[in-house]
């Protein structure tokens, strides 16, 4: 039986994609379960144009990613974080943290995954760091305070 899957199905195929599967299985699991539908030639169509226009709006998504990166470039992100009189942090500054900063700083949503941190940073001052997503990169400084400056 051939079926449009609406959804990735693990180890079988993934979203939008037509394929001929067993009867059973079809009937008795991806349709119940609205994994899959039947591939008629009005859903292959339909399916032809949701894929185009997924695609299309996944273009545009990485786009603003990149320009939000490459908008960061060169910036001074401030972070007030409690510390002790040699500048120790009482808590560790991490790569949510970082994300957090940058979002209140300038509005842009970055992914904690794509900031290039070794280790967490754990003393007060002005830290180079990086942001990453394919060729979209961004250099920044994160100006860590001690709260109450």
């Amino acid at each position: 039986m051939r079926v449009i899957f609406l959804q990735d199905v693990s180890g079988v195929a993934r979203k939008y994609d037509v394929r001929d599967v067993a009867a059973g299985y079809a009937r008795n699991f991806l349709l119940p379960q609205k994994f899959a539908a039947l591939a008629t030639p009005d859903a292959e169509k339909r399916l032809a144009e949701e894929r185009a226009r997924a695609e299309t709006s996944r273009a545009l998504a990485g786009e603003l990613r990149a320009q939000n990166i490459r908008a960061l470039d060169g910036a001074e992100i401030p972070l007030a974080a409690r510390a002790n009189d040699r500048g120790h942090l009482f808590a560790s500054v991490g790569s949510e943290e970082i994300a957090a900063a940058i979002a209140a700083a300038h509005r842009v949503e970055i992914s904690p995954e794509l900031i290039a941190l070794e280790r967490p940073i754990k003393e007060v001052g002005e830290h180079a760091l990086t942001v990453r997503r394919g060729e979209a990169v961004a250099h920044f400084v994160l100006a860590i305070k001690p709260l109450g400056e």
